[in-house]
């Protein structure tokens, strides 16, 4: 008995000594973790994996929840966060927000079933608690300015506000004869796109920018801040051919969620919102009360969305052949909405060829904030199979018009001082663009036999305006005429033009008008050769490069020089190319430095 009793007496002893021996194990572990999982522990989330973040791990385990259980079914996590107390509100605020957009994200089995409505709202509260952690938490947005956690939440409030958006476009698509509002579970959501140029039209489509992926665009140009980046088809049904120049059919936007309120409880008790839409064009940020913030957007997508749609190779060679769906008038497409207060470039593709020809060019130009800033796109697009002398006309009587219907007095910053690119036939086209011929095609032409004038002039009534060159509208002002640049649009354009220097075409072609910017016709090395040469000797002032916005430097009082070259584009050889060289060193005529070589 006593033996027994020795016994468990001693298996005691030795419990209480492998207790006390557990107890005084290390709690706390020390391992190595490579830069790759610290960054994905770091930054790793819902959008870009299938877990919660690991801010938001650690604000349910502070409020005794396990992450993965709330993965699984978020709604209970949520309302036991929502009334935990004490608590950081940014803490709180971010990690609902995360949760419902888990909720709104949630592909498991049955999860359809919900709805689109459901969906809806589970966006919309991800947005409303996204909002509040951003404005209306302990710390302003500018203290947090470089914490991971900013970062995650306002792509959480981004992601919500794009889907959203989506979401409201195809219900209204469906619902074509609701207004644009509906409501969201128990808060009424107002859409207001007046600011936007197709306030007007109901959208076909609305496509996430951040999903478009391009082949054949060098850069894709964007803006990072608050709001949704998105793309607006507004294509409608009947195309316009009356009309000379049209807007690109899926343009830019920026949609930004707000809701009403001056405090945390305001915004999470509100019952309505408005979902704005802005161009990301015009408007650089959004204010929030004193709280002023970047407005983000994406500046390539639309645009290589309607050039991926248009199907521009396929017309541009029909055109050429004549067949199928051929193109018969120019038209002018905007690539953003018109403002006055920017200056306008022209681009001109060449034979053969569509808008398509200067993708990376007016995406560089779209892209830059600077040219951005001072500078519209227009593109031309019009039919190579037609006479050169009819796609001159055509084309300034359809630029022409376009600038009556946009600026009608002519007082606008838009309407003076165009720059013209073209490329090709689209090279040649703005050489004539530019040009005035008066009565010297006339005169040329009638000169001969009795017949021959008496043939001409009964033409003259309905060829003249075909056969009569005048300068683009914006023309009309010294010093302020059009700027020709001639380029390849598959290389970078030397943003380089010499001032009041004109180049004589052969032999009876048409001298350039007063004042007009050069352009160069030639393709061969010889001919750049000789086009470099003349410009450096005779324009005594050239301005600097467009990029650089200065001051327009004045004109200087020079005649033109004059380049001559034979018909198959070689240098010129004895007298003509010395006379060439002296006239434009000096800047006298052809004639007067031919009778100072005798």
């Amino acid at each position: 008995m006593e033996s027994a009793m020795i016994i468990r007496a001693l298996l005691r002893l030795l419990l209480v000594v492998l207790v006390l021996h557990t107890t005084a194990c290390a709690m706390v572990k020390v391992g190595d973790v490579s830069p790759r999982e610290y960054i994905a522990h770091r930054r790793g989330d819902i959008l870009s994996g299938r877990h919660l973040s690991g801010h938001t791990a650690e604000t349910l385990a502070m409020a005794g929840l396990d992450a993965r259980t709330c993965e699984r079914a978020p709604s209970p996590c949520i309302a036991s966060l929502s009334v935990l107390s004490p608590m950081s509100e940014e803490r709180r605020q971010s990690a609902i927000a995360e949760m419902w957009l888990a909720r709104a994200m949630d592909d498991t089995p049955g999860a359809d079933e919900r709805g689109d409505k459901a969906r809806e709202a589970a966006y919309l509260e991800a947005a409303r608690h996204a909002y509040a952690y951003l404005f209306y938490t302990e710390r302003a947005a500018p203290e947090r300015a470089f914490e991971d956690r900013q970062t995650q939440v306002r792509d959480y409030y981004n992601y919500a506000v794009q889907q959203l958006a989506i979401l409201l476009g195809h219900h209204s698509r469906e619902h074509t004869e609701k207004g644009m509002a509906t409501d969201i579970g128990q808060t009424h959501v107002v859409v207001d796109i007046h600011t936007l140029a197709w306030a007007n039209q109901r959208p076909r489509e609305v496509v996430a920018a951040s999903a478009l992926r391009f082949e054949g665009i060098r850069s894709t140009y964007r803006r990072d801040g608050l709001g949704a980046e998105l793309v607006v088809d507004v294509r409608s049904a009947e195309d316009k051919e009356s009309s000379a120049y049209r807007s690109m059919p899926t343009p830019s936007a920026t949609a930004f969620l707000r809701f009403p309120g001056d405090s945390l409880a305001g915004v999470l008790g509100a019952r309505d919102a408005v979902l704005e839409g802005h161009d990301p064009f015009r408007d650089a940020t959004v204010s929030m009360g004193e709280t002023t913030v970047p407005l983000a957007g994406n500046f390539t997508a639309g645009y290589g969305l309607w050039l991926a749609r248009s199907g521009f190779a396929t017309q541009s060679l029909a055109t050429l052949l004549g067949r199928g769906d051929a193109l018969t008038q120019p038209r002018i497409y905007l690539m953003q909405p018109y403002d006055p207060n920017r200056r306008i470039i022209l681009l001109l593709h060449g034979l053969a060829s569509s808008p398509e020809a200067w993708v990376n060019v007016a995406n560089d130009i779209l892209g830059d904030e600077r040219l951005r800033r001072n500078f519209q796109v227009w593109q031309v697009y019009y039919p190579t199979n037609v006479p050169i002398a009819v796609n001159n006309r055509a084309i300034r009587d359809a630029f022409a018009q376009t600038l009556a219907h946009f600026d009608p007095s002519g007082n606008a910053v838009a309407s003076h001082q165009l720059i013209i690119i073209g490329h090709s036939m689209g090279g040649i086209l703005a050489r004539l663009l530019v040009s005035s011929s008066g009565d010297a095609l006339w005169n040329e032409a009638t000169q001969g036999s009795a017949r021959k004038r008496a043939f001409f002039k009964s033409m003259r009534a309905t060829s003249a305006p075909t056969c009569t060159l005048m300068p683009c509208p914006t023309s009309t002002r010294p010093c302020s005429l059009p700027r020709l640049i001639v380029a390849r649009p598959s290389r970078p354009i030397r943003w380089r033009v010499c001032c009041r220097t004109s180049f004589a075409c052969p032999a009876r072609s048409l001298p350039a008008s007063e004042g007009s910017w050069p352009i160069s016709m030639g393709t061969t090395g010889k001919q750049r050769a000789v086009r470099r040469r003349s410009c450096r000797t005779a324009s005594t002032t050239c301005r600097p490069a467009i990029r650089s916005f200065g001051p327009r430097q004045p004109c200087p009082s020079m005649p033109p020089c004059a380049i001559t070259r034979s018909s198959r584009g070689k240098k010129p050889k004895g007298r003509s190319r010395t006379a060439t060289t002296d006239s434009c060193r000096t800047g006298a005529p052809i004639s007067q430095a031919r009778q100072a070589k005798r």
